[in-house]
């Protein structure tokens, strides 16, 4: 379930040459994109148990970790419910098998990139855990799990705090280190934290379009493929040539959740999470129990590098494909999810509507308060030309910066967030694009 973007179009051989020194460069094996050693900041000390223990305590909220597995256990003082990173018996799992059961045991998932252009994909549980790669930190407000995947040659962290019934989960960049030939490109952040067994009532929340519920019942086994959703929708600068029958309704908010009746004699409840930081390089993914596991759950994903597919044509007219990453990672500092851990009362569509709007600065009280404009702008589109017969991708500017400008001063009384389309690392196209050195992205 990789975040790819695809372009295709003859080139010649040599424009491969052109595209490795381009704006995708293939990154040499050993080239560090964050060199150094690791940090785990002065207020983090090492944490060592041998069971799981309690780190961090609110009026609201608990939090404990199982320095074995890695697995975070989130306890709502109020009602007592248990939301966890991961189930509690993975193992017992009746439809995971292989990867799969590694996943279900997993906090973190990630997909990297080699030297060749191949992608491979490692679950913190296998990868990284059971190489006795896991280090733990905490301080007074913050436990930090450090993953060394020792056979890729990656490390990234996970910070946890907790704020009142809110908790935040980061993923710094700074402390992400490689020092082989393989490249991080995705990862996935905790795949089935507060997940409902099949033998709950319940449904998760995705924000297509106007918003979606999917409702799971139990002993219900669907054997449905997972979704996967890129949040404020794909750049329609990138011209696909795989089109689904069905293109699904855009999602216009970087929020998800799941709410649960409980287990026979269990408490209820849910959580309403928003991106707060690194929504525009995110996915949300829903997965109802049956084809990978016998868990429901919901969770977000996001790009860590840039990385997109090449085909090039030989002389012989045999095409060939090529996976290709950008030197430098995406323009951020960290990713960061805050979940609202609600009750069971709160845990319904009511409760996570008032929930986002919390999270997203809205208020149904205050009627002077206005919302944003969220304001999308197209730069430039791909089209498909043909010279001589042969097609090739050549860009089309739509939208100049001073009429991009423009439409942005046009709502300068309102709060407005903008979404620019259509760029790339050099600004907006401007005129012809050699096609064979140049590649789009939102």
């Amino acid at each position: 379930m990789r975040r790819t973007r695809p372009f295709r179009r003859p080139i010649r051989w040599l424009a491969l040459i052109i595209l490795a020194g381009g704006m995708l460069g293939v990154l040499a094996p050993g080239v560090q994109a964050n060199p150094g050693s690791a940090r785990t900041g002065s207020d983090l000390l090492p944490f060592s148990a041998d069971i799981p223990t309690e780190v961090l305590h609110n009026s609201r909220l608990s939090l404990a970790v199982d320095p074995a597995t890695g697995r975070v256990i989130i306890q709502d003082l109020e009602t007592g419910r248990i939301h966890a990173t991961n189930p509690r018996n993975p193992n017992n799992d009746p439809r995971a098998r292989g990867v799969n059961r590694m996943r279900l045991a997993s906090q973190i998932v990630i997909t990297m990139i080699d030297g060749k252009g191949n992608l491979s994909e490692s679950t913190s549980a296998a990868g990284s855990v059971a190489e006795n790669g896991l280090s733990l930190f905490s301080s007074a407000n913050r436990l930090r799990a450090v993953y060394r995947f020792p056979t890729e040659g990656i490390s990234l962290s996970l910070d946890y705090s907790i704020s009142g019934h809110h908790l935040v989960v980061e993923v710094p960049f700074d402390q992400v280190l490689e020092d082989k030939d393989k490249r991080l490109v995705e990862v996935e952040v905790l795949p089935f934290f507060g997940s409902a067994g099949s033998e709950e009532k319940g449904f998760f929340l995705l924000p297509d379009g106007s918003g979606s519920i999917s409702a799971f019942e139990p002993g219900t086994i669907r054997v449905v493929a997972p979704v996967a959703l890129d949040v404020f929708g794909s750049d329609p600068s990138l011209d696909r040539e795989y089109r689904p029958a069905i293109v699904p309704p855009p999602v216009l908010l970087p929020v998800f959740g799941l709410s649960s009746e409980g287990a026979p004699g269990m408490v209820g409840g849910g959580f309403l999470a928003a991106i707060r930081e690194g929504a525009a390089v995110a996915r949300i993914h829903g997965a109802l129990a049956g084809k990978d596991s016998g868990q429901n759950t919901t969770w977000s994903s996001f790009q860590y590098r840039g990385h997109a597919q090449v085909s090039l044509l030989s002389r012989t007219w045999a095409e060939k494909t090529f996976e290709r990453a950008a030197n430098d990672p995406v323009s951020l500092a960290k990713y960061s999810v805050q979940y609202a851990i609600l009750p069971e009362g709160a845990a319904s569509i009511d409760g996570m509507a008032s929930a986002a709007r919390e999270f997203l600065g809205w208020s149904s009280h205050d009627p002077g308060r206005i919302p944003p404009v969220f304001l999308d702008i197209t730069m430039g589109i791909r089209r498909t030309v043909y010279d001589l017969g042969y097609p090739r991708q050549k860009y089309i500017r739509l939208t100049s910066f001073d009429e991009g400008l423009g439409m942005i001063r046009a709502f300068e009384a309102l709060p407005t967030v903008v979404r620019l389309n259509g760029m790339d690392r050099y600004g907006a196209f401007e005129g012809p694009v050699d096609t064979g050195v140049s590649v789009a992205g939102a």
